[in-house]
C-alpha cells in the first residue's frame, strides 16, 4: 500500500532529517532540558518520530507529545514513536478515525486521558480482549456491566482514564487487583500504585459521602475522582504535593477542599463543575501553580481561605483572584 511518509523533522533550522514539508509540524523546543515536543500535525497517513532533532550546536531529544496534538487528524493510519519518548498527553490522538497501528516504546511514563479515543483502534471491537482494550503493555481503556473490574497480575502500565469512561460504560463502585500484580494494589476499591503514593481512581459510582484520602498518598492522578456524584467531603491528606488534570472533575456534590501546604501544583480543570463548592482553603503560603480553568463552573463568589501573609499574593495571582472573597486565616 502506498502512503505519504512524513518525517518529523523540525523546521529548516534543522540540519539531517529529509523535510517533504516543514510547515506542517509544530514543535517546542525547551533550550534548558535539550528536549522536544511535539505540538502539531497536519496531513499524511503515516507517522516516524525520529529520537532527535539536531542542529550545529544542540541536540533535543523527543520526549513528549503535547494535549491535541494530532487530534483531528483522520488520514492519520502508522505511528511509529522513538524509544525516549515519556509522555503522551491527554487527547494526543484523539479521533484520529483511520489510526490502527502505534507502537508504544517501553520508555513511556505516562498516557494522558482519551489520548486514542475515537481512533479505529478504539473502535474496533477485535481489538478489545475481556472487556479491555491493550496497546502493547498499557491497558487503554475498560468497559464493563459489573460494578467492578479485577486488575490482572501481568499488568503493568495504566492509562489515565482508564476506568472514568460514561456510566454505561463502566459502572463501576470498586477496583480490585490481584495479589500478585506488582505495580498496583486497591484498598476498599481504590486504585493506588504499588506504593500507595499515587490514587489513581476513586470510581465515580462509589456511595460514600465522606472520603480521607491515605497519609502515604502524595499526588492524586488525572480523572481520579472524576464524575463521582456522592461524595461530599474529602480530606487531603498534607503529603499531598500535586492534583492531576481533571482529579475532581464534575463532583458536582462536593461542598468544600481544603488543600495542604504540600500543594504546589494544580492541573487544569482539577475542579471544575464542582458546582456545589461552599469554600476552599488553600493552606500553602504561597499560592500554588494551577493549570487552566481549574475552578470553571465553581462559584467566583465562594470564600476562599488564605494564609493570614498572603492574603495580597492570592488577590494578586493571575488565577487565584479568580475568587473575589479572598479572606484571611485567624
Amino acid at each position: 500500500m502506498n502512503r505519504s511518509i512524513v518525517i518529523l523533522c523540525a523546521p529548516v533550522l534543522f540540519a539531517g532529517c529529509a523535510v517533504e514539508t516543514p510547515d506542517n509540524i509544530n514543535f517546542a523546543f525547551d533550550d534548558d532540558t535539550r528536549t522536544a515536543t511535539i505540538t502539531g500535525y497536519y496531513y499524511g497517513d503515516t507517522v516516524i518520530v525520529p529520537e532527535a532533532l539536531s542542529n550545529m550546536v544542540s541536540e533535543y531529544r523527543v520526549t513528549s507529545i503535547a494535549p491535541d496534538a494530532f487530534t483531528g487528524c483522520d488520514s492519520l493510519r502508522y505511528v511509529v514513536l522513538p524509544d525516549g519518548l515519556v509522555n503522551i498527553s491527554e487527547r494526543a490522538f484523539f479521533n484520529c478515525t483511520q489510526l490502527d497501528y502505534i507502537k508504544i516504546p517501553k520508555s513511556v511514563q505516562s498516557i494522558g486521558a482519551n489520548a486514542f479515543r475515537g481512533c479505529k483502534i478504539f473502535n474496533d471491537s477485535n481489538r478489545w480482549t475481556d472487556n479491555a482494550l491493550y496497546i502493547d503493555n498499557w491497558l487503554i481503556r475498560i468497559k464493563v456491566d459489573t460494578s467492578y473490574y479485577t486488575i490482572a497480575d501481568t499488568i503493568e502500565h495504566i492509562a489515565d482514564g482508564a476506568f472514568s469512561g460514561y456510566q454505561s460504560d463502566n459502572p463501576l463502585t470498586d477496583v480490585y487487583v490481584s495479589n500478585v500484580n506488582t505495580h498496583y494494589t486497591s484498598e476498599c476499591g481504590i486504585l493506588f500504585n504499588k506504593e500507595k503514593s499515587k490514587l489513581i481512581c476513586y470510581p465515580r459510582l462509589k456511595t460514600d459521602t465522606a472520603y480521607t484520602i491515605p497519609e502515604s498518598v502524595t499526588t492524586i492522578g488525572a480523572v481520579a475522582f472524576i464524575g463521582n456524584t456522592s461524595l461530599k467531603h474529602v480530606k487531603i491528606n498534607p503529603n499531598v504535593t500535586s492534583i492531576g488534570i481533571s482529579a475532581f472533575r464534575g463532583c458536582n456534590a462536593l461542598k468544600q477542599v481544603t488543600l495542604p501546604a504540600n500543594v504546589t501544583m494544580i492541573d487544569d480543570k482539577a475542579f471544575s463543575w464542582c458546582s456545589s463548592l461552599e469554600q476552599v482553603t488553600s493552606l500553602n503560603p504561597e499560592p500554588p501553580r494551577m493549570g487552566e480553568i481549574v475552578f470553571d463552573g465553581v462559584s467566583s463568589d465562594i470564600p476562599l481561605y488564605v494564609p493570614k501573609e498572603s492574603v495580597l499574593l492570592y488577590s494578586q495571582h493571575e488565577q487565584w483572584s479568580y475568587f473575589y472573597n479572598i479572606i484571611a486565616i485567624e
